[in-house]
């Protein structure tokens, strides 16, 4: 397992998104929520023992088959039965969410590594489907999509998301300094 997965910066982020998602959606669920470009599913180890976002169904979506099999040993407590969790080893700029073919369309989609995705994938969601995505300003040679600000990511959205909540987290540690943006909100209705 490669151990930037449990870097403070990965840990920290994905807990504000826990924290945050729990507030913005206190008394609503159970949800179906897809994680796209999931790695290890912490963010859905997060999600499941904290137990404050009542889950139904939850699936993890990544192209490192190696990465899926330790996100199953991570979340196996979810995987029996009723099984909450999934893997799927998936491109996921080429989801069909409504394809039925990983079970139920999402009613939630996390992203918490847009850096790593086109914005081309946000198209074949679902209007209505709530989106939880987060970004960072962080220069890497395997970043294909980059905000330098919080309102540069909320502009690159605008047209896809109806966003509900928007924030930052910085970081600054003795050799590095960045910061991570999330955008809370739902997918407009496509043009």
């Amino acid at each position: 397992m490669n151990a930037d997965a449990w870097s403070q910066g990965q840990i920290r982020s994905k807990v504000w998104m826990a924290e945050t998602l729990e507030k913005h959606f206190e008394g609503h669920g159970p949800f179906v929520i897809w994680i796209l470009g999931g790695w290890y599913a912490v963010s859905a180890f997060l999600l499941f023992s904290r137990g404050n976002l009542k889950v139904r169904r939850l699936c993890s979506f990544d192209l490192d088959e190696e990465a899926n099999r330790q996100a199953r040993l991570l979340n196996n407590a979810w995987s029996f039965e009723p099984s909450l969790f999934f893997t799927y080893e998936q491109d996921c700029e080429k989801l069909d969410f409504r394809s039925g073919k990983f079970g139920p369309a999402p009613d939630l989609v996390i992203n918490t590594a847009m850096e790593h995705f086109s914005v081309q994938w946000i198209h074949g969601v679902p209007e209505g489907t709530f989106l939880c995505l987060q970004a960072t300003n962080m220069k890497h040679p395997e970043h294909i999509y980059g905000s330098s600000s919080l309102e540069e990511f909320k502009k690159s959205l605008a047209s896809h998301v109806e966003i509900q909540f928007a924030g930052e987290k910085e970081f600054d540690y003795p050799d590095l300094k960045f910061s991570r943006y999330m955008i809370i909100g739902q997918r407009r209705k496509s043009p």
